[in-house]
């Protein structure tokens, strides 16, 4: 249940930070290896 999702999109994390693919020709048939997106961290706290 919440536990193996909460697992799933840990390990989709770390692929994410160290820039491995998430999406592969061989699982999905997208034509290059695709990454999943851009980490955006958050600015300064507003006051």
């Amino acid at each position: 249940g919440d536990a193996l999702e909460a697992q799933c999109f840990g390990f989709l994390a770390v692929r994410a930070l160290r820039g491995l693919p998430l999406s592969l020709p061989e699982t999905t048939g997208v034509p290059a290896p695709l990454a999943g997106g851009r980490i955006v961290r958050p600015g300064p706290a507003a006051e």
